[in-house]
């Protein structure tokens, strides 16, 4: 039989004019691998610089191909002008990126190169989501234009391989390298990739006669199908399987710039006595705008969650901040009040804490290091005269948002509802009689607590008592009915875990002495402050007010107003002192609601066999629609082969696929043969199926081949195949388009 496995003179003009399909795909391939960079930066900052960098590289490895041309072998054109253009492309990438979609923009050109050779250390040294600035978002543009000149240069050659799907494969690899613990889904970021260099496969996996063989189908279709089950697996039950919670992704962070400790840095709870005393002095002045004027909120220094009875402490872990700071894990941006932006110059504040305002959301310089579960910002160099200029959402939650508020999942419920053996049982048993006559509603539960300390309970602040917040103190506050607010935000947040909310300490200070004509405030160390916090889903830590009067009514720096950060509980508070006035028969709450959980991509709850069964569903069908295009594209190209005799081998190869199902021994057979074994076993096929041989017969070894000779071939081919389909049974159709059957001769 003629061997058709190389392309002829006549077609080869078609084939040069598609030679950079490939390429196209292996480009947007890599395009899609550059959008996982949205874990770094976001996505706002990148459509600009990806699609310049797309352009500006496709450019530079067309040129590559060029120069490359067997038409101009010369030392220049081999190994001198193709890495000088695909170095021109990056650099002019990255000076593009730098200069124009930065932030801020109009840096100098140079700062392009500058972020190709240490952006990748600055990225690592500051929390996600990094800002764009000309020091890092050209690393990005840069690696994107030099991995689409790559793709289009290696997909270009004949036959092209799967060597042009390798910097797709790196570019994405090192955008999820840089944007561990980042914003997003790691099977969204990578989805598109997977499915563009799958479709690359398929483009390039061609059959013997067009010259371009890469690879048999029946491997582009496994390659499509490990996709499908992969995907459909990580989405659907990959955060189920075992061990899935310990698995934790290698942070590049942690090495490059090891975290901050806050275990070692100072604790301000214990500092308050001290500055207590030195009242007048100034810890800093605050320059703000009109939101906050309109809510004037406390200032955050830290977050305090282990209580091991002897007092509080943080085991949190502060790494570098970066301009854009991210909300804490489980807080819904849009359950929170407005943005507000402060500067902050710090004077006498002592220790490396910088105060904040509401949960911060941006700061600068972002040389700063920033716990998000915590919301603790710190300067390791800490020093006085430091000014800094933050931002933040005000929580102001609404009764709606209060009532519906399950147990937040921010960090871990078992530990931020842990208590020590120490506790004082007449707390316990307070915490319980509190909340016997409210709804279980976690909000309800806290506010019932909370009005037991502030109201109900006849206890009175005592700002002379004995300082501290150990077990010992705790037992003198539920005897003497007097405390320190440092001892009745330790009772309230113990007391709420002991009816399962979990519960923290915050350190910090009042407003201040503000000013609203000029926009300023100033806090003294007068001002400093303790408050509990109790973490509702999706509004993340809500501060409560247990603290009473030195008369034993509830303290209150604003009697005539009521702020918005507290409007919605006092409608809660009053719902509670309802409810407690009419008891009613409502059972003691055994157990607390919890907020459901969040089912990753928007899942509705579904148990996981639910998803394995519709992972092998999808797998399924995406290996029957990918063999049945394979064999309608295979059909095609052989019907519309360059020269009649590449067509009738066509035809006949079509006749042989359709025989493999019925196990029928062909090897060895000349095609006079098959159609004699053909018709003994399906003796309708045999009238074409005899002149069908016959005109393969003339083609191959008399040469005989016209295009008339070439469309009877098709004719007693389709007449065959439809033939020996309808005699086939289901089940031996459905295993060959399954599994696949040898291909016939032609292929």
């Amino acid at each position: 039989m003629a061997d058709v496995s190389a392309p002829s003179s006549a077609a080869r003009p078609h084939l040069s004019a598609r030679r950079y399909i490939p390429a196209l795909a292996a480009a947007l391939t890599v395009l899609a691998a550059g959008g996982a960079f949205q874990r770094v930066f976001t996505w706002n900052p990148l459509p600009g610089p990806l699609a310049v960098a797309a352009i500006l590289g496709a450019a530079a490895g067309v040129a590559a191909r060029e120069a490359l041309s067997p038409s101009r072998r010369s030392f220049v054109h081999s190994y001198v002008l193709p890495p000088v253009l695909l170095v021109a492309g990056t650099l002019v990438s990255a000076f593009l990126a730098g200069a124009v979609f930065s932030t801020p923009t109009a840096r100098p050109l140079s700062q392009g190169l500058a972020a190709l050779v240490d952006g990748w250390s600055r990225i690592l040294t500051t929390s996600v989501p990094v800002p764009p600035t000309a020091d890092r978002l050209p690393l990005a543009a840069g690696l994107v234009a030099l991995g689409v000149a790559w793709a289009v240069v290696a997909a270009t050659r004949r036959p092209p391989g799967i060597d042009a799907l390798a910097p797709a494969g790196l570019v994405l690899v090192v955008a999820l390298l840089l944007g561990v613990h980042g914003p997003g889904s790691l099977a969204a970021v990578a989805g598109p990739a997977l499915v563009l260099a799958a479709a690359y496969l398929l483009l390039v996996s061609r059959p013997a006669g067009e010259g371009v063989v890469w690879v048999p189908p029946g491997r582009v279709l496994a390659a499509i199908g490990t996709a499908v089950v992969v995907l459909a697996v990580s989405i659907g039950v990959g955060h189920r399987l075992p061990l899935a919670t310990l698995r934790q992704p290698v942070d590049l962070r942690s090495v490059v710039s090891p975290p901050v400790d806050l275990a070692s840095t100072p604790d301000p709870l214990d500092e308050m006595p001290a500055w207590q005393r030195e009242q007048k002095t100034v810890m800093f002045t605050a320059s703000v705008d009109q939101a906050w004027l309109a809510d004037p909120s406390d200032w955050r220094l830290v977050s305090l969650d282990d209580y091991d009875g002897a007092g509080w402490s943080t085991d949190a872990k502060a790494s570098r901040a970066g301009g854009i700071l991210s909300l804490p894990a489980g807080v819904s941006a849009g359950l929170l009040g407005p943005e507000v932006h402060v500067a902050v110059h710090l004077q006498a504040l002592p220790g490396p804490w910088v105060p904040t305002a509401g949960l911060p959301t941006g700061v600068a310089p972002a040389s700063l290091d920033f716990d998000p579960l915590t919301s603790i910002l710190v300067n390791p160099g800490g020093g006085a005269n430091q000014v800094y200029d933050l931002s933040g959402r005000l929580s102001q939650p609404s009764l709606d948002a209060l009532n519906s508020a399950g147990i937040g999942s921010g960090q871990s419920v078992a530990a931020l509802t842990a208590l020590p053996s120490c506790f004082p049982s007449s707390l316990r048993r307070l915490a319980s009689q509190a909340t016997t006559d409210v709804s279980p509603l976690p909000d309800q539960l806290a506010v019932a607590v909370e009005q037991e300390l502030a109201t109900r309970g006849g206890f009175r602040l005592d700002t002379k008592a004995t300082p501290g917040s150990n077990c010992a103190r705790l037992s003198a506050l539920a005897q003497d009915r007097a405390g320190t607010r440092e001892q009745f935000a330790t009772a309230f947040a113990l007391m709420a875990r002991s009816v399962g909310l979990p519960s923290r300490l915050a350190v910090g200070f009042t407003p201040g002495a503000i000013d609203p004509a000029l926009k300023r405030t100033v806090v003294t160390a007068a001002d400093v402050t303790v408050w509990p916090e109790v973490d509702l889903g999706g509004l993340g830590w809500v501060a409560f007010n247990p603290f009473p009067s030195a008369t034993g009514h509830q303290a209150s720096t604003k009697p005539t107003t009521i702020p918005a950060a507290e409007q919605g509980l006092a409608k809660v508070r009053q719902s509670v002192a309802q409810a407690q006035s009419s008891p009613t028969t409502l059972p003691t709450p055994t157990t607390v609601p919890r907020a459901p959980q969040r089912q990753p991509h928007g899942g509705s709850g579904v148990g996981w066999p639910w998803f394995v069964v519709a992972g092998l569903l999808a797998a399924g069908a995406a290996w029957v629609l990918a063999r049945v295009l394979v064999r309608w594209r295979r059909r095609v190209r052989r019907r519309r082969a360059a020269e009649p005799a590449e067509r009738v081998l066509g035809a006949w190869a079509e006749v042989l696929d359709s025989l493999a199902p019925m196990r029928m021994p062909l090897r060895g057979l000349t095609p006079s043969e098959v159609s004699l074994e053909a018709e003994r076993i399906v003796p309708a096929v045999g009238a074409p199926t005899r002149q069908l041989a016959t005109i393969v017969d003339q083609a191959v070894y008399a040469g005989i081949a016209d295009d008339g000779l070439a469309s009877q071939a098709w004719a007693c081919s389709d007449l065959t195949v439809r033939a020996v389909t309808q005699a086939t049974p289901p089940r031996q159709r459905i295993g060959a388009l399954l599994v696949g059957s040898r291909p016939g001769r032609g292929d």
